[in-house]
């Protein structure tokens, strides 16, 4: 990760890769969504792309992730101010998500001052 270091992407880089994303998506990390019980929504907007997790906690109060979505801005979307990527990121989230969320209690949570300021007001 230095200037004078050549980056080299090797099989044993891939397999690592595949390794993780196996791990990132299947259980104790990731789990079903569980019906009738609150559901947290993390989000994150950034110039370099969009994602957020759909995440519930388990009996034992330890969190579990359900679901992932994310990506990349569009060379217009880089033009956006950070709250507009962020609020971008909310309401495609939601989109993705409604089926998944109706019926149930949803906490968003994000990092951006605007948002959160938004979101005191309601209160």
């Amino acid at each position: 990760m230095r200037n004078d270091t050549k980056f080299m992407w090797t099989d044993k880089c891939t397999a690592e890769l595949d390794e993780l994303k196996v791990a990132l998506t299947s259980n104790p990390i990731m789990k079903p969504l569980q019906p009738n019980r609150p559901v947290y929504l993390t989000v994150e907007g950034g110039m370099d792309g969009i994602g957020s997790m759909l995440w519930q906690l388990d009996n034992n109060n330890v969190p579990h992730l359900c679901a992932y979505l994310s990506t990349a801005t569009t060379p217009n979307q880089k033009k956006w101010l950070p709250f507009q990527l962020e609020m971008f990121g909310l309401a495609m989230s939601l989109q993705a998500y409604e089926k998944h969320l109706l019926g149930n209690e949803v906490h968003v949570f994000t990092d951006n001052a605007v948002v959160v300021h938004l979101q005191s007001i309601g209160q």
